[in-house]
C-alpha cells in the first residue's frame, strides 16, 4: 500500500528542524533580525561623526550634531525548498514516517539557508563602501586598512571563501609570521576551519571579530551583469550582538551597524521562523516536503563594509 502525504501545514516538523542547520552558514553570524512583518521600512542607526566647539563665546551655539536614523525598506522573499520521495525511497530510508518526515525538512532547510547565503554575499558586493586591492607584499596592511575603515560598525571581521583562504595561504608575508607565531599545526586548523583557530589568527591580524569562511558554492562566484566573476573577501564591522536577533535588532537602532538578515517570525511562530508543508503530488506519485523562511539581507550602512579584491598573491 503506497504511502500518501496529506497536504497540510507542519509546525511540528518545522520546530523539529535542528538550531544547528546554518552553523556552517556565515549570514546568521553578520546579524539577523527578526520583525513580524514581512514588508515595511526599519529604523537603523546613522554613523555620524561629531565636531566638538571650542571656546564657545559666552551665548553662541554649540556645533549641532544630529543622532540620526534611516529607514531601510525592506521585503521579505520566500525561500522554498521541496525534497521529495517517491513510495520506494521511504521505505528504504526505513519506513518510519515520523522520523523520515524530520530528516526530509532538515534536508530542506539546508537547501533554504544556502540560497540565503548566496543572496547574502551578492548583498554585501552590491553594497560595499570601498573596495581595496590586497597587497601580495603587505596583506597585513591592506587588511589593517580595511579593519580602521569598518570598526566604528563594530568588531572587523574577515569574511572570505575557501578558496581565498587557500590563496592567502600561499602568500609567504601573510603565512610566515602565522607559523612563527602559532606554530606548523595552525594551518591545519585554519583549512578546517576551526573557531579557535580562525578567531585567534583574526585577532593577531587585526581582525577583532576573527575570519569567517564560507563555502565556495556560495562566496566563490558571483553573477553581475550576466558574467560570473570571483567574488572577493569582505573586511566588515561586526557587533557582538549579531549572534542574537532579540538584541542585535535593538543594537542596529542604537549603534551603527553593516549589515543583517531581516527575518520573517510572524507572532503565532513559536519562536520558529520556517515554514513546513507536507504535500502528495499525484502527477509523479511523490511525497514532498516544503521547507521555507521568510527573509532578506540588507546592507545598513556601506562604510561598514570593504571588499578585498586579491591580486596574485602567491608572489608575495
Amino acid at each position: 500500500m503506497s504511502v500518501i502525504f496529506r497536504n497540510e501545514s507542519r509546525p511540528d516538523l518545522a520546530q523539529a528542524i535542528r538550531t544547528d542547520i546554518s552553523s556552517t552558514y556565515v549570514f546568521p553570524r553578520l546579524g539577523v533580525i527578526n520583525v513580524t512583518e514581512e514588508s515595511g521600512v526599519l529604523a537603523v542607526a546613522d554613523a555620524i561623526s561629531p565636531t566638538a566647539s571650542t571656546s564657545r563665546n559666552y551665548n553662541a551655539d554649540l556645533t549641532l550634531n544630529r543622532f540620526g536614523s534611516q529607514g531601510i525598506s525592506y521585503n521579505c522573499a520566500l525561500v522554498e525548498t521541496r525534497i521529495a520521495a517517491t513510495d520506494s525511497d521511504l521505505k528504504l530510508h526505513g519506513d518510519d514516517l515520523a522520523t523520515i518526515e524530520a530528516e526530509m525538512a532538515n534536508t530542506g532547510a539546508q537547501g533554504t539557508v544556502g540560497t540565503m547565503e548566496a543572496a547574502c554575499a551578492e548583498a554585501l558586493l552590491a553594497g560595499a563602501g570601498e573596495t581595496l586591492t590586497l597587497d601580495a607584499v603587505s596583506p597585513l596592511a591592506t587588511i589593517a586598512e580595511a579593519a580602521y575603515k569598518v570598526s566604528p560598525y563594530g568588531n572587523a571581521t574577515l569574511v572570505c571563501s575557501q578558496s581565498f583562504l587557500a590563496d592567502l595561504l600561499k602568500n609567504e608575508n601573510f603565512v610566515a609570521p602565522i607559523l612563527k607565531l602559532f606554530g606548523n599545526g595552525i594551518i591545519s586548523g585554519l583549512v578546517a576551519g576551526a573557531d579557535a583557530v580562525l578567531q585567534s589568527v583574526g585577532g593577531w591580524a587585526g581582525l577583532p571579530g576573527g575570519i569567517l569562511v564560507g563555502k565556495d558554492e556560495f562566496w566563490g562566484t558571483a553573477t553581475v551583469d550576466s558574467v560570473e566573476a570571483p567574488l572577493p573577501a569582505f573586511v566588515i564591522g561586526v557587533r557582538p550582538e549579531a549572534q542574537d536577533p532579540g538584541r542585535y535588532y535593538w543594537t542596529a537602532k542604537a549603534k551603527p551597524c553593516a549589515v543583517g538578515t531581516i527575518t520573517f517570525l510572524p507572532r503565532d511562530r513559536e519562536g520558529t521562523p520556517w515554514y513546513v508543508d507536507t504535500a502528495y503530488l499525484s502527477g509523479p506519485k511523490l511525497n514532498a516536503v516544503d521547507v521555507g523562511i521568510k527573509a532578506v539581507t540588507k546592507v545598513f550602512n556601506g562604510e561598514g563594509i570593504v571588499a578585498l579584491e586579491a591580486a596574485d598573491l602567491s608572489n608575495g
